[in-house]
């Protein structure tokens, strides 16, 4: 019986020595198949590896082309702004410059107009000096009538309307300012116009005119255009369309100037009132 038992135990410990033996080579057959697999694996890893730094690569050259294209539109761009701030200060040296020829122009038209102006100016006074010349001899030989008249109320009475003795101021200047002073007025009539315009200096200087009667407060006499100052004329021809009708012209002078004219109309030679209103024979100041 024991030695039954003792062949059967030594049976069985052969039998688990084998199952042992099946189990380890299981085990190292499953381990080689698995070191097979991550073999094959690894074997495979390389290949991707080269495809991703292909494409890495790719990617970088990509990056590399757009930064030059960035660094060269940059430089465009630079390029381009600086053209537009050379083109705005050509534009605008263009602009001042046309500003510049404008002002220039104006100059000249400015220079013309005086230099017509002054020759115009020139050949008014030429014409005025021979007005006032010629007014000169008449009123000397006016008042050599008036000194053979025994009549002395005739020589006294020189300031009406429609007398024949006429008097002539020094300068433009004398007229102007007793004008500006109101020692004196003038009033422009002009054919088919009622009342008449008076000339007027602002406080400026400038002239202006009113439409009215004559003053009873002045003593008026006739005066011929051409003894107008220039400034009186181009003012009233700026100022009304009636300028190119003829005109009746007279010369309103104050009661002083008036006297004075009574006291020395008799004593020959053209009468002259100056810049202070003081009337005096010519050739007799």
């Amino acid at each position: 019986m024991d030695r039954l038992d003792n062949s059967i135990l030594s049976g069985s410990g052969e039998i688990d020595t084998l199952m042992l033996d099946t189990d380890v080579q299981r085990f190292f057959y499953i381990i080689t198949l698995l070191l097979a697999m991550i073999f094959a694996l690894v074997q495979s890893m390389p290949l991707a590896n080269e495809d991703t730094t292909k494409i890495i690569g790719n990617l970088k050259k990509q990056i590399m082309q757009q930064n030059n294209v960035l660094e060269k539109l940059r430089q465009e761009n630079e390029n381009f702004k600086h053209l537009a701030n050379n083109i705005d200060k050509t534009i605008g040296e263009k602009k001042e410059l046309k500003r510049k020829i404008e002002e220039q122009k104006k100059d000249i038209e400015r220079l013309l107009s005086q230099k017509n102006e002054t020759e115009m100016s020139k050949k008014e006074l030429a014409e005025r000096g021979k007005e006032i010349e010629r007014l000169k001899s008449e009123n000397d030989k006016l008042r050599k009538k008036l000194q053979d008249k025994s009549d002395s109320e005739t020589q006294s009475d020189p300031v009406e309307t429609d007398n024949s003795f006429r008097v002539a101021f020094d300068s433009d200047e004398a007229f102007l300012s007793l004008l500006n002073q109101d020692q004196i007025r003038l009033f422009i009539k002009p054919e088919g116009v009622d009342k008449g315009f008076r000339a007027i200096m602002k406080a400026d200087q400038a002239i202006t005119f009113n439409h009215e009667s004559r003053s009873e407060d002045y003593n008026w006499w006739d005066l011929d255009e051409s003894l107008i100052p220039i400034e009186i004329l181009k003012a009233f021809k700026s100022w009304t369309t009636l300028y190119s009708r003829n005109k009746s012209v007279y010369i309103g002078l104050t009661q002083s100037i008036s006297k004075q004219i009574e006291k020395i109309s008799a004593q020959g030679g053209a009468l002259m009132i100056d810049i202070n209103g003081n009337v005096y024979i010519k050739g007799g100041k």
